[in-house]
């Protein structure tokens, strides 16, 4: 089957994508979606989390965290929910 080389298809563009490279930028905007507030902790606990390449709990995540002076002040709760948050957003998994 041959195609005239006479026929022209238009031009299609798709625009501009922007899209969320980092763990950081995803979770903000899930959490924004969701009318909640992007506070320091939480994003500390995001940058804390994306850097790791190990299993971990939350138990271990708060220690880690009060040995770091950006991380001194969160707590449990905080971690716990950001945790929970995270899974919801899809940057995480659990592992039973």
């Amino acid at each position: 089957m041959a195609i005239a080389s006479d026929v022209s298809f238009p031009v299609l563009s798709l625009g501009s994508v922007e899209t969320s490279l980092s763990p950081q930028e995803r979770f903000e905007e899930f959490l924004q979606a969701r009318g909640k507030r992007v506070t320091r902790q939480r994003r500390v606990i995001v940058d804390h989390v994306a850097g790791r390449h190990e299993h971990f709990d939350a138990e271990q995540l708060l220690d880690e965290l009060r040995k770091t002076k950006a991380g001194a002040r969160a707590s449990r709760p905080t971690i716990y929910r950001t945790l929970s948050e995270m899974v919801d957003a899809g940057l995480l998994k659990t592992w039973q």
